[in-house]
């Protein structure tokens, strides 16, 4: 696993990012993963930048998606473009199909 800093991340190579042991964990869909420094702040303080990005969506309190990459969308979970499935809280469903299907139009 390979820190952020030592690697540049393009956002149309991002599928998501969550957190894991207070660090930004980015999650490519080429499948490589890659871990920021320890974070300062807040997740949601973090990631505050990336925020006016229309295709990245965030779902509290710890999951910002990429929603180019994202195939399927259930109400419980998702699955990108290369396969991977995360499962987020079942609350944020509505909010992100709205996104989602508003994304592509």
């Amino acid at each position: 696993m390979a820190h952020s800093e030592d690697q540049r991340i393009y956002i149309k190579d991002l599928n998501y990012i969550n957190i894991t042991n207070r660090n930004l964990r980015y999650h490519l869909s080429n499948g490589k993963v890659y871990d920021s420094q320890t974070l300062r702040q807040s997740f949601s303080k973090e990631i505050n930048p990336l925020l006016t990005k229309p295709e990245l969506h965030f779902i509290q309190p710890s999951l910002l998606i990429n929603l180019t990459n994202v195939e399927t969308l259930w109400s419980d979970h998702l699955m990108f473009d290369h396969g991977d499935v995360i499962y987020y809280p079942k609350a944020a469903y509505d909010k992100l199909k709205e996104k989602w299907k508003n994304y592509f139009i």
